[in-house]
């Protein structure tokens, strides 16, 4: 019975680990495409003033 809880205990904080590091990775990559939409956005605009 114990035996049990402590294996589900366990499974279940490695489910939370996962989701932190899910969680980490998808912020990181939403920064990343957020930086590189605004570096074509500039871009395009510096291209467009040099006109």
């Amino acid at each position: 019975m114990h035996l049990k809880v402590m294996k589900t205990a366990q499974k279940q904080l490695r489910d939370a680990k996962g989701a932190v590091k899910f969680k980490e990775m998808a912020s990181f990559w939403l920064l990343r495409l957020k930086y590189m939409y605004k570096m074509q956005v500039v871009s395009s605009f510096s291209l467009i003033f040099r006109h």
